[in-house]
């Protein structure tokens, strides 16, 4: 059993070779090399930026590349020892280190048009989620298995589903009932986001099976329980579940396929991407890094005859850490901001900045982590306690085949947990694709622990060893309880027996997360905040991460989405 240890930098990276200190108004510029040690702690002397970018997730690097074309000199914050955020790819354990897997953010599908248009710039190849056969759906400590292609998709006929799809259709028109990204503007916008999820299901669906299925439409994507959240951010979700030409759906947003109107427009799970969704975050780091140029002077920020060759699949960019465009394990501190000249400054870990413009591209509940003089509205703060993460962690289990197949299935699962089930409730196979070198890929199931099962999960950290190498106690205990999950679901196939390896990856315990898969709106925070403070301006203060999108609001597309739009503010 493993667990993918934190990455560590390597202790190269690109330093100062000159610094010119000017005006305020950005006449100061600094040159930088590949060689020279990493910084070791803060700096007395600010350096000037015309933008800072603080956290370097797919939305920082989005907003950071925008910012470039501008003409901009920018550098990136980025607390972590890499960059990606939520984004995250690793080696597989033991024999199979060969394969990458995503411990985060992994789907994409057609409807997701920035994706989609990134993946064929950086040549990164969308692989469809395998989705021929059976589902399985466990109810009530049973497992049934339904067609995957049947007429309602990815639902179970036989249970409540014609309630289900009236319900269903009940949030489609109300998300259409609000410009996509202000769902403020709901003529009855008070009155649902009063209201719990779980209340809404109540009043419009009789059947406890659909009732149950609906619940597990909404913890599935956010992680939560739906009475942690407002029918009316439901409402959003969905509505952002399109773009400009496509109206959101729930069957786009929670489907690896869907249709509308007779038609395939994919879903949000409907692709997985070979050799990990991190890739992105990789290649706008490079297309950001290169022929990077100051704007007062013109100068190169690092000598580009000196960069390595880029590989997406190694952690070689880790040689960019020092870097003066990109400054990793360096989260920011403090904001400060003079009034009377309009400078912000910015202290972290490794050095101050000054800048004239900032891009926040952090989520709600990590942005309160940073001091901010003059203090931020009362309304901006609260809204940062107001928009939790979900709880969820991800497992990954190795087997010798994918023998679901041989069986008809799709390895696909939808639970409520009932019985002996838990912690698992949604399952998507992660096999890879035959190869002339790998003609007989092993078997791979990603698992997804959410809401009250990982908070139970969390609740062991306090009575076992949490050793986080693998070998404490308690991943042994996870490790267990997942594979009794698939037990449950698969039988004894997927018993320990048949496991090859395991390896798991919290989220709710990183410090620069604090949860995922996004902050969620939690009742009466649409309506009293979002609409001044979510994404607005803010004097030089600019709002970016998957949260404020309009589009796909959570998810990667969301992100790079929000990034560009918070610097095209900028202008």
């Amino acid at each position: 059993m493993s667990k993918p240890k934190p990455d560590k930098p390597e202790q190269t990276g690109l330093s100062r070779r000159a610094i010119i200190k000017g005006a305020l108004a950005g006449s100061a510029v600094a040159a930088t090399s590949l060689t020279g040690p990493a910084l070791a702690g803060p700096e007395s002397v600010a350096r000037y930026f015309d933008a800072v970018v603080v956290g370097g997730g797919l939305s920082g690097l989005a907003a950071a590349l925008e910012l470039k074309r501008q003409g901009k000199s920018v550098l990136v914050l980025e607390a972590r020892n890499r960059v990606g955020g939520r984004v995250f790819s690793f080696n597989s354990p033991g024999q199979f280190q060969h394969l990458t897997v995503d411990g985060g953010a992994e789907f994409i599908g057609d409807p997701q048009l920035r994706m989609m248009e990134l993946a064929q710039r950086y040549s990164i190849t969308p692989v469809p989620t395998f989705n021929q056969g059976r589902n399985i759906y466990y109810r009530r400590a049973k497992a049934t298995t339904f067609n995957a292609q049947g007429p309602f998709g990815a639902v179970p006929i036989d249970y409540g589903v014609f309630q289900l799809a009236i319900a269903q259709e009940a949030i489609r028109a109300e998300s259409k009932r609000f410009p996509v990204g202000k769902p403020w503007l709901h003529p009855k916008a008070e009155y649902y986001d009063q209201m719990n999820f779980e209340r809404w299901i109540i009043k419009h669906i009789v059947s406890n099976a659909a009732r149950n299925l609906m619940r597990l439409f909404c913890s599935s994507l956010l992680s939560v329980h739906p009475s942690e959240v407002s029918a009316l951010f439901m409402f959003h979700y969905v509505a952002a579940a399109g773009h400009e030409d496509l109206n959101g759906s729930p069957e786009a947003l929670s489907n690896v396929e869907a249709r509308l109107n007779g038609a395939d427009i994919g879903g949000g799970q409907q692709y997985i991407l070979e050799g990990g969704a991190q890739q992105f975050a990789w290649a706008l780091l490079q297309e950001f890094l290169t022929d990077y140029t100051s704007k007062p002077l013109g100068q190169p920020r690092y000598d580009t005859s000196v960069l390595p060759d880029f590989d997406r699949n190694s952690e070689r960019y880790f040689e960019y850490q020092s870097g003066l465009a990109l400054q990793l394990e360096s989260p920011v501190r403090k904001i400060n901001k003079d009034q009377d000249s309009g400078i912000f400054t910015l202290q972290s870990d490794r050095l101050r900045v000054e800048t004239q413009q900032v891009i926040v591209a952090l989520p709600p509940a990590v942005i309160k982590n940073i001091e901010f003089n003059p203090a931020l509205p009362a309304g901006r703060m609260q809204l940062h306690d107001r928009m939790p993460m979900g709880s969820i962690a991800k497992a990954m289990i190795y087997y010798e085949t994918p023998f679901w197949k041989e069986q008809g299935l799709t390895g696909q699962v939808i639970s409520d947990l009932s019985g002996d089930s838990g912690p698992i409730d949604v399952i998507y196979d992660n096999s890879p694709q035959p190869t002339a070198d790998m003609p007989n890929p092993p078997g791979i199931l990603i698992g997804f622990i959410s809401g009250k099962a990982m908070r139970e999960l969390d609740n062991l950290t306090n009575q076992v060893d949490a050793e986080q190498d693998g070998s404490g106690d308690f991943y042994q205990q996870v490790r267990e309880r997942c594979i009794n999950s698939l037990v449950q679901y698969f039988g004894e196939d997927a018993g320990a027996d048949h496991v090859l390896d395991f390896a798991l990856n919290r989220w709710d315990d990183e410090i620069w997360s604090r949860g995922g898969p996004t902050g969620i709106g939690t009742p009466g925070v649409i309506t009293g905040f979002w609409e001044q403070h979510l994404r607005e301006p803010l004097n030089g203060l600019y709002w970016a991460g998957t949260e404020t999108a309009d589009y796909w609001a959570g998810y990667m597309e969301g992100a790079v989405r929000a990034g560009i739009r918070a610097a095209r503010e900028t202008l």
